[in-house]
């Protein structure tokens, strides 16, 4: 990697300081962009968010993405990060958006709630056939309220290319490099083994399931923490409850996918 910065790029030591008592310190206070993102958390910086500590995987993966992703604009720098190796990237610099979980509770409009979807379905959409890319972690959280009000998807560390090796997915998650995503989305297939890839498939179940969240303000297996206990739930066909939506085509659209999905409904 070249050692010239360019324009947007964030140094590193700019933002944190190594305590030796207290470890890595924030060296002035950000805000936090959203109260959900408790492992991940986003922060306020200038006029972007930023996401640090992110895998080169990630890096690339939300680059490839284009325009279904929040838009890239730089690149947190670290110097001296390992001996020997030279500055790289260990972080994101992007658009400030807004989380749709942040806000899908006060969406009462049954309008805005379809406008909503038809952007939702459409961003997922498009990743698939222009990019031929996989997200693996499709949810509220991750779809994005855009500055030109338009929705994009964020936080690609589960993403793949569409054709790429099985093999490559069983060694980055072999070495830690990805973690499973929110199981609350899985279908019954990928509950099973979080060794298989993510697939399409698995993006338009998870898209099916953040609709239904949409629509009725609930989340999926709400209460239950245990992840154990929500793949039991998988395995034997159980998913959310299709009564409690009212809108008759947006209903059967779910229940479209959700039954391809293995869940009986």
């Amino acid at each position: 990697m070249s050692t010239q910065l360019q324009p947007n790029d964030v140094l590193w030591d700019d933002l944190f300081i190594l305590d030796p008592e207290k470890g890595r310190l924030l060296r002035q206070p950000l805000q936090e962009l959203s109260d959900r993102f408790i492992l991940d958390p986003i922060y306020e910086y200038k006029v972007f968010a930023l996401k640090y500590f992110t895998e080169s995987r990630e890096i690339a993966m939300a680059e490839i993405a284009g325009d279904c992703g929040v838009k890239v604009h730089g690149h947190i720098i670290r110097f001296n990060a390992r001996p020997n190796n030279g500055p790289r990237k260990v972080g994101l610099v992007v658009e400030i958006g807004r989380p749709l979980i942040d806000f899908i509770k006060e969406i009462t409009d049954e309008s805005e709630k379809h406008r909503i979807k038809a952007e939702m379905i459409a961003v997922v959409e498009r990743l698939h056939t222009k990019y031929n890319m996989v997200h693996g972690d499709i949810k509220p959280a991750n779809f994005v309220i855009c500055k030109d009000n338009k929705i994009r998807l964020c936080d690609f560390e589960s993403a793949r290319p569409a054709d790429e090796s099985s093999q490559i997915w069983e060694h980055l998650m072999y070495e830690s490099i990805i973690g499973g995503a929110t199981e609350q989305y899985y279908n019954k297939s990928r509950s099973q083994d979080d060794y298989v890839p993510p697939t399409k498939a698995d993006d338009l179940y998870a898209l099916a399931i953040s609709v239904w969240e949409l629509y009725t303000g609930k989340v999926p297996f709400e209460g239950i923490e245990s992840g154990d206990e929500i793949r039991s739930h998988h395995s034997t066909g159980q998913t959310v409850d299709l009564t409690e939506l009212q809108d008759d085509e947006t209903r059967e659209w779910i229940r479209g996918i959700l039954r391809e999905g293995g869940a009986l409904v």
